[in-house]
């Protein structure tokens, strides 16, 4: 009729015949006897609805998106996925040895294993672990260690049956122990035991256990403004 061609039962054409629609036949339809095939020369492929709300978009040497509701939603790059808005996942995702779950616009934040160990990486700002409801618990078979971010200091230690042990810029200072406690001082100074009373904010309040590398034992108070000893003893 006027409008073009109307037809009434099936179209069938041969293996390897073609569909070919616009004026340099840039739309192709065709199925090879094992593959179906949509091939675009010219332009993307998109699927939409009669108000041309779309709902899928096909991009020749490119992207491919989805939508929803007419809003992009996933969208493909060279590197991946970029997904606006959240998702819902049913069962479990594997990321292989060295394959990184980035957070942040610059991948500021880092989960990944790398074949041997598990690392949670932040390089920007802080690193808060929030919990509203219940306990935040760390569980370690072995060892347990708080240290830099370049490794070489330690500053907490928490020693499986054993130990709990706490450094100041890198030395222990104090450890658990089956009868207590144990104080360090620093090589060639005194191990010191600080007790303020009010705060510390008078000098009264303030006294102190010094064990000297000398051998000699130390109560002291700061009432007078510097240190001084109350009982001392010797070795």
């Amino acid at each position: 009729d006027g409008n073009g061609i109307s037809v009434y039962g099936n179209i069938n054409m041969a293996t390897d015949s073609t569909l070919q629609l616009g004026v340099g036949n840039d739309f192709k339809l065709f199925h090879n006897g094992t593959t179906n095939f949509i091939r675009s020369a010219n332009g993307n492929i998109q699927i939409d609805n009669n108000s041309g709300v779309v709902n899928a978009k096909f991009i020749p040497g490119g992207a491919s998106e989805l939508y929803y509701n007419g809003t992009k939603i996933l969208e493909t790059k060279g590197y991946g996925l970029d997904i606006t808005g959240g998702f819902i996942q049913t069962g479990s995702s594997i990321v292989n040895d060295n394959g990184q779950f980035k957070l942040g616009t610059g991948g500021d934040y880092k989960l990944y294993h790398d074949g041997s160990s598990s690392y949670m990486d932040n390089v920007t700002g802080d690193l808060y672990m929030r919990n509203s409801s219940g306990q935040i618990l760390i569980r370690a078979n072995t060892d347990c260690y708080i240290s830099n971010y370049a490794a070489n200091e330690h500053r907490a230690a928490f020693k499986n049956n054993g130990a709990v042990e706490l450094y100041y810029d890198g030395a222990k200072k104090l450890e658990t122990s089956g009868n207590g406690i144990i104080i360090y001082g620093p090589e060639g100074g005194g191990g010191l035991l600080n007790i303020y009373a009010d705060e510390g904010d008078d000098n009264a309040d303030k006294w102190r256990l010094h064990a000297n590398p000398n051998g000699s034992f130390y109560l002291q108070n700061y009432s007078q403004g510097s240190w001084h000893n109350n009982i001392s003893g010797a070795g």
